[in-house]
């Protein structure tokens, strides 16, 4: 009985940590660690959204240079999460690239990757085929749907194509995206939104919390367009709640589990 209650221990220890790479203001974050998940490793090379992140979620080490000089093997045992989007393409791709990389060092048990909302999710889509075809290269089941912003409660209308990788010996056979909470509202987004509201409107607007700005700054452009970029909070948390509920069910043997 011991020995199985240590398994278990082991087995919750490693599922349940997560590292963000490409997290913005940690959005994403928020809502895995409101279901339980413990933020353990974040990157972000902008200095003001670093700031952010170490404010929201204080003890969880911040990398603030460019993933390049990252040795991966720091990231052993973690669950990357990340976000692809809101960047030229040549950044995009740079970011994917490493993003692989990283999970071909860790094998995490699951991974989510928030990409370009204007990526149809088709397979036939050249775009998302080759997202695709790069992490799920690593043995991952890969599953992808459309999100909006708005169906979870956000005031702004924003898709977000995700994808949810769950590797191939978790034997996840079908994953469920959360259903809608709301009726998608209408609310266009434009650039005139950097300039006629706050960070802490935006916050507001996303459903973050009240802590997700920092005094003093919710004029900065750079703090309003990461507000603006972040994943909403009923969004992320949703989407968390549901691999939670999925990886809970997974069983591996421990010899995997690396």
């Amino acid at each position: 009985l011991m020995i199985k209650l240590e398994l278990f221990k082991i087995l919750n220890n490693i599922m349940t940590k997560v590292a963000s790479l490409f997290g913005g203001i940690g959005g994403l974050d928020y809502g895995f660690k409101e279901n339980g998940f413990e933020i353990t490793i974040a990157n972000e090379s902008n200095h003001v959204v670093k700031e952010i992140i170490s404010f929201n979620f204080p003890g969880v080490w911040v990398n603030e240079s460019d993933l390049d000089n990252v040795c991966t093997c720091g990231y052993q045992h973690r669950n990357p999460t990340g976000v692809i989007g809101c960047l030229p393409k040549d950044k995009q791709e740079k970011a994917l690239g490493h993003f692989n990389r990283i999970i071909q060092a860790t094998k995490p048990i699951f991974f989510v990757v928030f990409a370009d909302g204007g990526i149809e999710a088709d397979e036939a889509n050249d775009e998302l085929r080759h997202i695709s075809d790069t992490l799920g290269g690593n043995s991952y089941d890969i599953f992808v749907q459309t999100m909006n912003e708005a169906c979870y409660g956000s005031r702004y209308d924003i898709n977000h194509l995700v994808l949810v990788g769950f590797r191939e010996d978790a034997g996840v056979v079908d994953y469920n995206f959360p259903p809608s909470i709301h009726k998608k509202e209408e609310v266009s987004i434009l650039e005139q939104t950097i300039e006629g509201v706050t960070a802490r409107e935006i916050s507001q607007y996303k459903n973050l919390p009240d802590t997700y700005f920092i005094n003093n700054l919710e004029e900065d452009p750079v703090v309003k367009r990461a507000f603006l970029d972040t994943v909403a909070a009923g969004l992320s948390s949703a989407l968390a709640k549901s691999i939670a509920e999925t990886a809970v069910n997974i069983s591996l043997p421990i010899s995997k589990l690396n």
